[in-house]
């Protein structure tokens, strides 16, 4: 027996996420990682000249490296943006206890790294994880324990999900009407149709052009009232497709027009009866007539179409909760990273960023800046395996993130893992 083994090479999850970190360094030689949180930054010192022992005087430049790196980092952290308009210095004015905190936060750096030089000195490097370390900035934001300048209106998310809804309800009632309208208008065309061949044979007796004529007025009744109908349906106040409110308006003139169509055929229908009385005629003309119902029939079934495919955006619930997490593409725009930015809609609401969710989520509203390719970002951990995709439309204040307002409905659905922080930007 011949046995063959494969070996397949699967990247570990580590490997993926560090591959898409997003690391910003400044003049001094530290850095910020955006993806992790961590600020590193570097220290030197140096032993006194005077003491013979290179020994001890690499560890006074130590000492003294670490020192310096702590005078480095406190400079370095006032100046890190919490939001768009607020940096960590900004919050230690206003707040003692803040000034605290933080300061507690950089008494408990980690020394990454240490080097000496050959004359005694020392260069150290030290980080701080200010997401995990320094949530206490964020959720002091979130729940106004610190109240800075916010130029951004605070989104109300519970009123936005009672809003949307509600538009689900109204969307679906939307779409049963558009389904019913539609059936009726197909019966009516249906029976034009047979009307149009009846009407193709050649020398029809009287009597058939008079039922052919009879038939044509009751569909043309028909086609009236099913556009009479959706017309009034779409202007009752409870049945709104906020999906797209040009093609409801566009679609409403339609109807109005087409109504006055039909009124105009149902005349010119009724003199032809009163010819037809008087003397004999061919269908031909009767034809005619019938080909415009229709007409106006196909136009009618083509605007319903395209409001019955609305009626469908952001309705399936049981789509939207399968989504692990929220990806902000904003590669092809400018962007510079804030520890919270905000997302905004088109109107400038927050629909994410500090406060607005709970206030007793720790941290308020962090996000993870990932760079890289959109496939690759897909694999991040920290937004699980198959995150829900939009597009950044423009940059609002260097480093908030303005969406369309189509996708604001589909971001809903994911609240929860908003409050779990499942949230990356990729730039």
């Amino acid at each position: 027996m011949l046995v063959i083994g494969f070996t397949f090479a699967v990247t570990p999850q580590s490997e993926i996420d560090n591959e898409l970190e997003f690391v910003e360094t400044n003049d001094d030689g530290g850095s910020i990682n955006w993806t992790t949180q961590a600020l590193r930054i570097k220290g030197n010192g140096f032993g006194p000249e005077r003491i013979k022992s290179l020994g001890r005087r690499k560890i006074l430049a130590k000492r003294a490296a670490k020192l310096d790196a702590y005078r480095n980092l406190i400079e370095v952290i006032k100046g890190v943006h919490i939001t768009s308009n607020t940096t960590v210095e900004d919050m230690m004015l206003e707040s003692d206890l803040i000034k605290s905190k933080t300061s507690g936060m950089l008494k408990g750096m980690k020394v990454i790294d240490v080097s000496y030089s050959d004359d005694g000195g020392c260069e150290i490097t030290v980080e701080v994880n200010i997401g995990k370390d320094g949530d206490f900035l964020l959720t002091a934001l979130n729940n106004s324990d610190v109240k800075v300048v916010d130029n951004y209106p605070k989104f109300d998310w519970v009123a936005l999900r009672d809003e949307l809804e509600s538009t689900k309800i109204e969307l679906a009632s939307a779409k049963s009407v558009i389904k019913k309208t539609k059936n009726k208008l197909y019966f009516a065309n249906l029976n034009l149709s047979r009307t149009k061949e009846k009407l193709k044979e050649a020398n029809l007796s009287k009597a058939d052009l008079k039922l052919t004529l009879e038939q044509t007025e009751l569909e043309l009744s028909k086609t009236s009232s099913v556009i009479d109908g959706l017309k009034d349906k779409l202007n009752e106040k409870n049945l709104k497709y906020a999906v797209n409110e040009k093609e409801l308006q566009m679609t409403k003139e339609y109807l109005s027009e087409r109504k006055t169509e039909l009124a105009g055929i149902q005349g010119e229908l009724h003199n032809y009866r009163e010819n037809f009385q008087k003397a004999s005629i061919d269908g031909a003309k009767l034809l005619g007539y019938v080909n415009r119902i229709k007409e106006v029939q196909a136009g009618t079934e083509q605007k319903m179409n395209s409001l019955y495919k609305q009626s469908n955006v952001g309705t399936d619930s049981t789509v939207m909760g399968s989504y692990s997490g929220l990806l902000i593409d904003v590669r092809s725009l400018n962007i510079k990273p804030v520890l919270a930015p905000s997302i905004l809609d088109e109107n400038n609401s927050k629909l994410y960023g500090i406060g607005t969710i709970p206030e007793d989520v720790s941290g308020g509203a962090i996000v993870d800046y990932i760079a890289g390719d959109l496939n690759k970002a897909k694999l991040y951990s920290k937004i699980g395996n198959n995150p829900l995709v939009v597009k950044g439309m423009k940059i609002v204040d260097k480093s908030n993130v303005m969406i369309r307002n189509d996708d604001k409905s589909k971001i809903l659905d994911i609240l929860n893992l908003l409050k779990q922080k499942k949230v990356a930007i990729l730039l």
